[in-house]
């Protein structure tokens, strides 16, 4: 079970990290220093959402219009963090 949830942690974590090259990808592109037009930046950039967008679209039902400003993907990354930091080694020493 400790093993199990050592993998559940390692998965949240690689998430952490897509989320962030997602917000980073958003920013790019927002900024105009990359160009949606080139097929690679289109097909990483489908890949990220196809990977993020179902939560982060969950997660922005609930929160509150921000003009501009999206918080939604600073709530998944704490949501996560706390996932993988706080809950999952709870739920370690409790099995073992």
């Amino acid at each position: 079970m400790i093993e199990l949830l050592g993998f559940i942690r390692m998965v949240v974590h690689v998430y952490i990290w897509l989320v962030v090259a997602s917000a980073v990808m958003s920013w790019l592109l927002a900024f105009g220093l990359v160009n949606y037009s080139n097929p690679q930046v289109r097909q990483v950039w489908s890949a990220l959402g196809a990977i993020t967008d179902p939560f982060l679209k969950y997660i922005r039902r609930y929160l509150p219009a921000t003009g501009a400003l999206d918080f939604s993907s600073l709530v998944l990354l704490v949501l996560c963090v706390g996932i993988a930091d706080y809950l999952i080694p709870f739920l370690m020493r409790m099995v073992g």
